[in-house]
């Protein structure tokens, strides 16, 4: 029986500096969890951009149990209004949350198409708890 590491959803993993305008097809893989995790949202931050008229779009998946059945959390959707520094977009996990397997567990983070301007990066934030 997996038991609770801590009692409250942290930041269980940050991904970045992501270019946005250059990146399209492939997928940026979130390194494994040491632990077992549940998966409770995704938040993308834009951490500077130049000149953004037309917004990426992006899929997010979870290999997750059982079987690491790829689990999507989101489906080719466009970052609207992610266009400027401190501009966030976060994905709540339906259903509440993913358990994801410790040492094998992968969030997929693809995108389908790269944004458009001068330049823009992005910063990846996984949140959830740990399992023991």
């Amino acid at each position: 029986m997996a038991v609770l590491i801590g009692n409250e959803i942290k930041k269980l993993r940050t991904v970045g500096p992501i270019d946005a305008v250059t990146v399209i097809g492939p997928t940026l893989l979130l390194a494994p969890i040491t632990n077992q995790a549940v998966i409770t949202s995704i938040e993308i931050r834009c951490a500077a951009a130049v000149a953004i008229t037309n917004e990426a779009t992006i899929t997010i998946e979870i290999d997750a149990l059982p079987a690491f059945t790829a689990v999507p959390i989101l489906t080719s959707q466009k970052l609207l209004g992610v266009t400027s520094a401190d501009d966030r977009w976060t994905v709540v996990v339906r259903g509440g949350s993913v358990l994801v397997p410790s040492n094998a567990g992968l969030v997929r983070l693809t995108f389908d198409s790269a944004a458009t301007g001068t330049s823009q990066t992005l910063t990846v934030d996984v949140f959830g708890y740990l399992l023991a």
